[in-house]
């Protein structure tokens, strides 16, 4: 049978490119059945679907149905606009932004569903196409051959999504604003948003349509299981203690590492993103320091006091600000100037958070693969919720939708229909310097934490692998028996390395005895630091 070379776009991958990575199997890969994981995974993956197709629907529903309630009051409505003030007591400006932040942590479930769903199709599409390397890649920016511009996770498709997902914070941070103690809401953005939420769910559902999933987990021990059964990846023996780091297909026994290379060092992609999420905190702590050099200054006949205060939410009396004033109309075009506008600064923050996981799954990966060297081992299966829980993507969870609410507040656009001249509406687009800086402050904390992470060295003896498929096949020599889902992987020190006349270890002279490090579904030793391990 005719064996197909496979080449790798990763640092210590590369040098894989011409090993015989992958087995041809007949075109249609057969199915198999699914576990419990899947099965959780896979419920919960639709109700995500649907919770998110509801949320879209009742944004609609709502947008609409306020939208038609409120044009009967010229006082407080005008340009889908409405503004709500109270008459004796003014609003607390602080708690006028919690709807603000809870609608931003809404569209971020919503996304993180459907981007669940879309990374999943890709997952097995690029496991059908035998391009699976790790199991971690950046979903909008990883498109499938096969079908290529078409398909769902080609390359239209992820543009698509990719527009989708920025206008769908766009459309969150403009339904909900204020403007000193009034709360105004805006009924374009609040129906727009339902529309792009709707949008993404129907690009999910027909990436599960098209797409013959083999496996709902992320969790890369239960992918490979599946990689193994569809002989898409084979062992290579005598490389029991080869990490990522140590690229090839012939044995190479040596002595075990207490340290092993970072992520930084195992994933050129890794360093891109990290180098970018630096990048993009630079710009916008430079582009604060710019709206404050040329802060708007009131002409000295309008007797306005302003100071300087560091504070949460901008305020025109303390906090320096650039403004931009068009007069741009009423109507669509109105709001398709400020979607464009705010389209731009929002879409770099969600492509930088969409690059950031790629770093947080692959630190999952990698932390559920060391896990087999404790007491307790890994699972084998787990479901899409254990994935939420580990320390980086519960970060990154809680950082998105707050970091998009404070960028919100670093960027306002209000619409003002009394300064037009000619019956339209003026929008006043402002640029807080404080506010900027704030968000700087939390992507330097953000930034900083993933840097530590993945340059972060692993201790232990340990080799890492961070989801590279090939590497934890050639580490993992037995799986667990089944256990109803409950099964658990140990790694450690098995004994001598013997030739037990299996053809694929006869292959290659063993010399000395030496040891071996392995895995087992039960509790092994640990293994001799001294010791030379094939």
């Amino acid at each position: 049978m005719p064996r197909r070379t496979f080449s790798l776009s990763h640092d210590y991958a590369d040098s894989l490119s011409e090993h015989e990575f992958l087995i041809e199997t007949a075109h249609k890969i057969p199915s198999h059945p699914l576990s419990r994981s899947d099965i959780l995974s896979r419920r919960i993956s639709i109700i995500g679907l649907v919770f998110t197709l509801v949320v879209g629907m009742a944004c609609i529903i709502t947008g609409a149905a306020l939208n038609a309630a409120s044009k009967g009051n010229p006082q407080t409505y005008f340009d889908d606009v409405l503004y709500v003030y109270s008459q004796t007591t003014p609003f607390n400006p602080t708690l006028l932004e919690i709807p603000i932040l809870l609608l931003s942590a809404l569209v971020t479930v919503c996304t993180e569903a459907i981007g669940y769903v879309h990374s999943t199709a890709l997952r097995s599409e690029l496991m059908q196409e035998r391009r699976l390397v790790f199991n971690t890649n950046a979903r909008l920016f990883t498109a499938t051959r096969r079908r290529r511009w078409t398909g769902p996770n080609g390359v239209l498709c992820n543009v698509f999504m990719a527009v989708l997902l920025i206008m769908s914070f766009v459309s969150a941070t403009l339904t909900f604003t204020t403007q000193l103690h009034i709360f105004v809401v805006s009924f374009v953005p609040m129906v727009s948003l339902g529309v792009f939420l709707i949008l993404q769910v129907l690009v999910a559902t027909y990436a599960l349509s098209a797409t013959h999933i083999l496996t709902w987990d992320n969790n890369a021990l239960e992918t490979l299981t599946v990689l193994s059964r569809q002989r898409l990846v084979k062992r290579f023996p005598g490389r029991g203690m080869c990490s990522v780091s140590d690229p090839g297909t012939d044995p190479h026994p040596q002595i075990p590492s207490a340290r092993q290379p970072s992520t930084w060092q195992a994933r050129r992609d890794i360093r891109v993103v990290i180098v970018l999420m630096w990048a993009f905190t630079a710009l916008c702590t430079v582009w604060g320091g710019v709206t404050y050099l040329a802060r708007f200054k009131p002409p000295p006949e309008d007797n306005v006091e302003t100071s300087f205060q560091w504070t949460l939410e901008p305020s025109y009396n303390f906090s320096p600000y650039l403004q931009w004033i068009v007069p741009w109309g009423s109507g669509g075009l109105l709001w398709t100037q400020i979607f464009g506008v705010m389209f731009i600064v929002q879409g770099t923050l969600a492509t930088t958070l969409h690059l950031a996981g790629l770093a947080a799954n692959t630190l999952r990966d990698e932390q559920m693969w060391r896990s087999a060297s404790s007491p307790k081992g890994a699972a084998v299966q787990v479901n899409v919720l254990w994935s939420i829980v580990t320390p980086p993507n519960l970060l990154l969870l809680l950082a998105k939708p707050v970091l998009h609410w404070m960028m919100s507040l670093a960027n306002t656009a209000e619409i003002d229909a009394d300064e037009a001249s000619d019956g339209g509406s003026i929008v006043a687009f402002a640029f807080w310097s404080v506010q900027y800086w704030n968000l700087s402050i939390g992507l330097v904390i953000l930034t900083a934490i993933f840097t530590f992470l993945v340059m972060r060295r692993p201790r232990g003896p340990q080799p890492a692998a961070y989801g590279h498929f090939q590497t934890l096949a050639n580490l993992i020599d037995d799986w667990p028996e089944e256990e109803d889902g409950k099964e658990r992987l140990y790694w450690g020190d098995k004994g001598l390395y013997l030739d037990a006349g299996n053809e694929s270890e006869s292959e290659w002279d063993i010399g000395e005895k030496r040891c071996h490090a392995g895995t087992s579904g039960s509790l092994l030793a640990p293994v001799n630091m001294n010791a030379l391990y094939a």
